[in-house]
């Protein structure tokens, strides 16, 4: 599959990206039923008595029921204030960012709920029914909120809350909690803000995963009326063979565009022509064998990589000089910050350096050289991190050299006795604070290189390994090389551009998250050679774009990715003749990694007004 640019054909051709609106559609309703119930208990309570006697066994019975349906109508409050809660998150534009335990009225009104001590209150009164004498007394019942933040949140780019709800009717109450968390952007196996101008084609396009496209207009604020997105699709092979979407579930496909504005066209033998799937066709289109969603709600990009940049920081200060800063005294504290543009940065694992690198936890242990340039020096800076998890320890070791063909001091190499020890290993962020490789003219230097496996014991992952590397969302990342999980290389024959024929990670993967303003797979890697397939494992995230240097112009390959593809605007890798044929730049085949839906790299860019209910529980007593 591939975002391709169509040309002309040489011969005769027809030319051919949470519903969270059922949530508050339940709300109303329920709120109907509690006030419902609140009556009708209440006829139950104040029922007129009639003239004749009932036995001590009637009286304990009629009690009795009075008690379960009073008890009933508290555990119907509580639930009803968990939903409450759950729609006024939705509500917020970002999340909240409290470190302390809070009433959400504190934050921002609470569908006009009263403070009461930490907990934010509404009551629901409910008078007479017709069937009630006027006089009969409301009868009040109490719901009080309260969210408490996870400790992870000042510095996790996913927010976590615990909810509770307590619901008070005639001296019974009952509190209700429930665990929230953000959904991450790696949910999704390919997501587009604005509607995507090249073809989907049957195939040439899958997706393994949720897409979702907002097809949003020039100023980002709504969906653009004009916006068209063209989908080819055919029932001349088997559906299996034919499907653009293998993902099963029914959000395969969202998107905040209309109906109308999805291009439908079918390829038959005779040619292509503007046909919408019927029901009983939508199996050749889709696992899912249902229209897509039209309609939903915006989903908003982020505009900003602040929550990487606190998640490589944590509390501390950056520093303003050329160079790496790992924060912690003796331990780290938090991730890895980069100040200032990065010529170079490679990744690789120990049992690739070789020596005394490679016995024991070769395969798990991550090296990275960052190689800078510092201007009031005039040197270019290599800064090697060693990170080795089986033994919780990491050592970086910093060279200099006088031009980029001079050889590095003391040799360059790893026993360089200035090194620095930590005590542990840093949280797997790492946040440049500039670009890694030229942006313009000859778009030299980059990132490449291999990731860690995570550690396993007895065939389970004892050590996940994760990394996610950030840029300042204005800045870039050249991908001049593959980037490739260990245990899935098929060929390391060239080490500036390792491949892999995979189409999904392996428990024993390492995980990595790549986020900047713009990305692109340059002409060659950092010996020249020519890029012509390329692989790269990681879920990438673009604030701009992702695509392919001279797309258009460069030989015909493959570019193999495992992970996912979100982006602003949809970015082009190469060109095709209407048939499929790929003339220039790549085939993409894009694998979905499926293990990132619930566990994303660190510090992943989450979605701002959804959520995901990790548990319910019927507490006793309050978190406070």
């Amino acid at each position: 599959m591939t975002h391709l640019t169509k040309k002309r054909s040489r011969r005769s051709t027809r030319k051919p990206e949470e519903g969270m609106a059922m949530v508050g559609t339940m709300l109303v309703l329920l709120g109907v039923t509690s006030m419902v119930i609140v009556g009708a208990i209440q006829g139950l309570n104040n029922a007129q008595v009639f003239n004749g006697s009932l036995s001590e066994d009637s009286h304990n019975q009629l009690s009795q029921a009075n008690q379960r349906g009073n008890r009933f109508q508290a555990e119907v409050l509580s639930e009803t204030g968990i939903r409450l809660a759950i729609q006024w998150l939705v509500q917020q534009t970002t999340a909240p960012t409290n470190t302390a335990a809070f009433s959400p009225g504190s934050v921002a009104s609470f569908y006009n709920g009263t403070e009461a001590t930490g907990w934010t209150k509404l009551t629901f009164s409910q008078g007479p029914t017709v069937n009630q004498l006027a006089s009969i007394p409301q009868q009040p019942g109490d719901i009080y909120v309260r969210f408490y933040p996870f400790s992870s949140n000042s510095t996790g780019a996913r927010k976590m809350y615990a909810i509770e709800s307590r619901g008070e009717y005639m001296g019974f109450t009952f509190l209700s909690r429930i665990f929230v968390r953000q959904n991450s952007f790696s949910r999704y196996a390919y997501f587009s803000d604005t509607c995507p101008t090249s073809w989907w084609v049957t195939g040439l396009t899958r997706f393994q995963g949720p897409v979702h496209v907002n097809g949003v207009n020039t100023a980002g604020t709504a969906v653009d009326p004009a916006a068209t997105l063209s989908i080819i699709w055919t029932s001349m092979v088997a559906a299996t063979s034919s499907r653009i979407f293998t993902y099963a579930d029914t959000d395969y496909f969202t998107t905040a565009m209309t109906a109308s504005q999805l291009k439908w066209y079918r390829k038959t033998s005779t040619g292509t022509s503007l046909s919408t799937p019927s029901s009983s066709r939508w199996t050749n289109v889709t696992a899912a064998a249902v229209a897509p969603q039209t309609g939903v709600p915006l989903v908003p990009m982020p505009v900003a990589n602040t929550n990487q940049r606190v998640a490589a920081l944590g509390n501390a200060t950056a520093i303003t000089s050329v160079g790496v800063q790992i924060p912690g005294v003796g331990t780290p504290t938090a991730g890895i910050y980069i100040n200032g543009d990065v010529k170079e940065m490679f990744l690789k694992t120990f049992d690739q350096l070789g020596g005394t690198y490679a016995p024991g936890l070769g395969d798990t242990s991550q090296q990275i050289q960052v190689i800078q340039y510092n201007a009031s020096t005039q040197k270019d800076i290599k800064t090697v991190i060693d990170m080795i998890p089986g033994s919780n320890t990491t050592n970086v070791y910093v060279y200099q050299r006088n031009n980029t063909n001079a050889a590095w001091d003391n040799g360059g190499t790893w026993t360089y006795s200035s090194g620095t020890t930590y005590s542990g290993v840093p949280n797997g962020v790492i946040y440049v604070n500039g670009d890694i490789g030229e942006q313009t003219g000859s778009m030299r230097g980059g990132l490449a290189g291999t990731i860690a496996n995570s550690i396993m014991v007895n065939g389970v992952v004892s050590r996940q390994w994760g990394m996610l590397i950030a840029t300042e969302q204005t800045k870039g990342i050249n991908i001049n090389g593959g980037i490739v999980y260990r245990n899935l290389i098929s060929n390391s024959t060239n080490a500036n551009n390792i491949l892999s024929t995979a189409a999904a990670a392996t428990a024993q993967s390492g995980m990595m998250g790549l986020v900047a303003g713009n990305m692109r797979i340059t002409d060659t890697d950092d010996g020249g050679t020519a890029l012509t397939n390329v692989s790269v494992h990681a879920i990438c995230m673009a604030y701009n774009t992702f695509n392919a240097t001279n797309p258009s112009t460069r030989a015909a390959g493959v570019f193999n990715l495992i992970g996912g593809y979100i982006v602003k605007n949809n970015g082009t890798f190469g060109s095709a003749l209407p048939d499929g044929t790929v003339e220039n730049g790549f085939l993409m085949n894009r694998n979905f990694d499926q293990r990132v839906t619930d566990t994303p790299p660190p510090a992943f860019p989450a979605v701002e007004k959804q959520y995901q209910i990790l548990s319910y529980q019927r507490a006793v007593t309050s978190l406070e």
